[in-house]
């Protein structure tokens, strides 16, 4: 699994809602985890990716 961690993140949704320090985790290819780096659940295997500026969705 790996956890991407950025300053903000994009959530894509109609609103175009921006999750400040924001945790994304990915685990084959899927996304299992989005939300405020408080709210995250525990990763301890998880590789860690930080990021430097603001995560969004790709297309």
């Amino acid at each position: 699994m790996h956890r991407l961690t950025a300053r903000a993140g994009v959530v894509g949704d109609r609103a175009g809602t921006v999750v400040p320090d924001v945790v994304v985790d990915v685990d084959g290819g899927t996304i299992r985890w989005v939300g405020p780096a408080a709210e995250a659940p525990p990763a301890d295997d998880a590789e860690l990716v930080e990021l430097s500026g603001v995560l969004c969705r790709g297309w």
